[in-house]
C-alpha cells in the first residue's frame, strides 16, 4: 500500500506546527512543479536579506552540525520528503513510498525530469550514492538522524526508484527522510574544485536556490536557481547574515538593513508587534531547551549520580523562566521529548521545590557541590538570560556555580560535542545550555537523537550527556519497529518515564520561535523544526 504520512504523526505535526500569530501564509509548495518563465521584471534584481543568528558552521549536508546548518541547505539541497512548506509530511524528490509488510525496506519512487545545478540530473544512483556517503564512516558526520542509523543499505530497482533495505523495521522511515543530513547533492559535484569526497560545502543541489558564496561567520548568498524543475521563487538573491546577538538582529531590522530576523529578543515582542513597519510571528514547534548535565564526568562525579540531577531539576522556577525571561514564548517541558508529539507521554514536570532540592542533595553528600555552567549568547530563544537564572537558582539552594561563560556558537559546539574520552575531564564540560529541534514531531526523534547510547560522541549523535541505559534502547528500537501505533506509544512512554527519572538534563522548555519580518515582505512561513522558511517570499501587496 502507498503511504504518504502517518496519520497520528501527521495530527502530531499539524499540533505541533501550529502559530501563535502570524500573518503570513504559504504562498507554494516546493513540490508543486509549475515553474514560470522570466519576464525581465524587477524581481531579476531583487534581494532578500535575512539573519538567522549566526553561522551555519558547515553546509555540506551530510556534515550539518546544528540547525542553522539545516536552514540554509533547505534553500539549495532538497530531501526525498519534507515538512519544510506545510508543516506536514509531503513528498518532495520522492512522489510516492511504501514498505514492504514488516517495515523492514521502504520503497520510494522519484520524481522524473529533476536535475542538479550543475546540469547532471537526479536519479536514483544519485540517491544510492548520497546515502552509502552519508554511511561512510570517512566523513566527520556529527548530527545523527535515523537514515544513517538504519539504513543497512539501498537498491536501484530503476531509474526512478530506489529501495532502502534497514536494519530493522521503521514505522516513520519517510518522516526520517526529511531530516537534511540526508538531502540529495550532485555527486559529480564532490570532486569538483573546491570541494572533496570528505567535505564538499561547495554545495551543488536541486532546490529553488543555489550558492553563490559563503563568507564564513559573515553571510551565505544564494541567487535564484532558473532551472528549478517546481514552482519559481521570487527573489533573485537572498542573503543569510550572521548577526550573532540578538539585539543587533532587531537593531538591523528596525533600521531596514535586513528583511527577516529569528531569535529576536522575547521582551521586544509586544514592541515589534505595535510597530507598523513590521510583522511579526510567535511559534511553537519541536524545540526543546535544556540544561545539558555530563552524567559520566570525572572532574565532577557528583553528576554521574541521579539524585544530584534530580536535586538540580527541582532547584530551577521553570514557570518563572517562561513567564520572566521568555515572557511567555515557552512552556514548561513535561518529558524528555517535545509536548505533543507523537508517543509522548506526562512524566513530569520537576516542581520548583528548593526545600527537596537542599534534601536530595544532602542525602548525595554535595550538599556544598560545584558545577560550571557554560552557554551560547544569541544562538537560541533567550539562551544567556536563562542560564544565567538557573545559575541563580541552582546558588540559592547551595552549589557552587562557575559561570554561566558565555561562549561563541562554535566554541559552544565544539565542548558540547566532546566525546567522554576528553570531555569528561573538562570542566567546561559539565553542564551547559543546548537546544534540540526534532525534524518531525515524534517520541523517536527526541529520544533517538539524544538518549539512545549509540548517539553518545564521537559516534554520529547528539547525546552530550553522555547518559545509556540499555532500557531506554531496547524500548525505544522496539517502538520505533511496533507497527502498531499503540505498542509504540506504550514503549516510547516507559522509555521517557526512565529517562526523566534518570535526569540527564534540566528540564526547561519548548521554546518558541520569534520571527519578525518587514512589512513590505509577505510569504515568510515557518516549520514544525523551527526553522523560517523564506523560499516564496515576496513583495508585500
Amino acid at each position: 500500500m502507498i503511504i504518504r504520512a502517518s496519520g497520528k504523526a501527521l495530527a502530531a505535526a499539524l499540533t505541533a506546527a501550529m502559530l501563535i500569530a502570524i500573518t503570513a501564509c504559504t504562498t507554494a509548495s516546493g513540490g508543486s512543479n509549475n515553474s514560470s518563465a522570466h519576464s525581465g521584471s524587477s524581481k531579476d534584481n531583487a534581494t532578500l536579506t535575512v539573519s538567522v543568528g549566526g553561522d551555519p558552521l558547515e553546509i555540506d549536508p551530510a556534515l550539518i552540525e546544528s540547525g542553522l546548518g539545516t536552514q540554509v541547505d533547505m534553500l539549495m539541497a532538497q530531501t526525498l520528503t519534507t515538512y519544510f512548506y506545510t508543516g506536514k509530511l509531503t513528498g518532495l524528490l520522492a512522489t510516492s513510498w511504501k514498505s514492504n509488510t514488516s517495515g523492514s525496506a521502504w520503497t520510494f519512487n522519484l520524481r522524473h525530469g529533476v536535475k542538479f545545478t550543475d546540469g547532471t540530473p537526479f536519479n536514483a544512483v544519485a540517491v544510492q550514492k548520497n546515502i552509502e556517503r552519508l554511511l561512510d564512516p570517512k566523513l566527520a558526520v556529527v548530527t545523527s538522524n535515523d537514515v544513517g542509523r538504519f539504513t543497512k543499505s539501498v537498491t536501484v530497482d530503476s531509474p526512478y526508484q530506489v529501495t532502502f533495505n534497514l536494519t530493522q523495521p521503521v514505522r516513520y522511515f519517510p518522516e526520517a527522510l526529511s531530516n537534511e543530513t540526508a538531502a540529495i547533492t550532485s555527486p559529480a559535484s564532490w570532486t569538483a574544485p573546491g570541494n572533496t569526497y570528505t567535505n564538499a560545502s561547495h554545495v551543488v543541489g536541486t532546490g529553488p536556490y543555489k550558492l553563490v558564496k559563503w563568507v564564513k561567520n559573515n553571510e551565505v548568498v544564494f541567487t535564484r536557481n532558473d532551472s528549478y524543475w517546481g514552482k519559481e521563487p521570487y527573489y533573485k538573491t537572498q542573503i543569510y547574515q550572521a548577526i550573532t546577538d540578538s539585539n543587533a538582529r532587531e537593531t538591523s531590522l528596525r533600521a531596514g538593513q535586513i528583511q527577516v530576523a529569528t531569535g529576536l529578543p522575547a521582551a521586544d515582542v509586544a514592541s515589534l508587534k505595535s510597530d507598523s513597519s513590521l510583522k511579526v510571528a510567535v511559534s511553537f514547534g519541536t524545540r526543546i531547551n535544556y540544561i545539558a548535565l555530563n552524567t559520566t564526568s570525572t572532574v565532577n562525579p557528583a553528576l554521574q549520580n541521579p539524585l544530584v540531577r534530580e536535586a538540580l531539576n527541582y532547584a530551577v522556577d521553570k514557570n518563572a523562566i517562561v513567564k520572566n525571561i521568555l515572557f511567555g514564548a515557552g512552556q514548561v517541558s513535561t518529558s524528555p521529548v517535545v509536548n505533543g508529539a507523537f508517543g509522548w507521554c506526562q512524566t513530569g514536570p520537576y516542581p520548583y521545590d528548593p526545600a527537596k532540592a537542599r534534601e536530595l542533595l544532602k542525602q548525595a553528600g554535595e550538599s556544598h557541590m560545584s558545577l560550571t555552567l557554560i552557554t551560547p549568547n544569541g544562538r537560541f530563544l533567550q539562551d544567556s538570560q536563562t542560564t544565567e537564572a538557573v545559575a541563580g537558582y541552582l546558588r540559592a539552594v547551595g552549589v557552587k556555580v562557575n559561570g554561566p561563560l558565555v561562549q561563541d556558537n562554535a566554541t559552544n559546539l565544539d565542548l558540547v560535542i566532546l566525546p567522554p574520552s576528553s570531555g569528561d575531564s573538562n570542566p567546561q564540560a559539565e553542564a551547559y545550555l543546548w537546544s534540540f529541534g526534532a525534524d518531525f514531531p515524534d517520541a523517536a526523534e527526541g529520544l533517538g537523537n539524544l538518549f539512545l547510547s549509540t548517539s553518545i560522541p564521537p559516534k554520529p549523535g547528539l547525546n552530550f550527556t553522555h547518559y545509556a541505559n540499555a532500557q531506554v534502547d531496547k524500548l525505544t528500537l522496539g517502538a520505533d519497529a511496533a507497527l502498531s501505533p499503540t505498542v509504540a506509544e506504550q514503549k516510547y512512554c516507559q522509555a521517557e518515564k526512565i529517562v526523566w527519572n534518570a535526569a540527564p538534563d534540566i528540564f526547561l522548555y519548548t521554546a518558541g520561535l520569534i520571527v519578525a519580518w518587514s512589512s513590505s515582505v509577505d510569504g515568510i512561513t515557518t516549520a514544525p523544526n523551527s526553522l523560517v522558511n523564506t523560499v516564496y517570499a515576496t513583495p508585500a501587496g
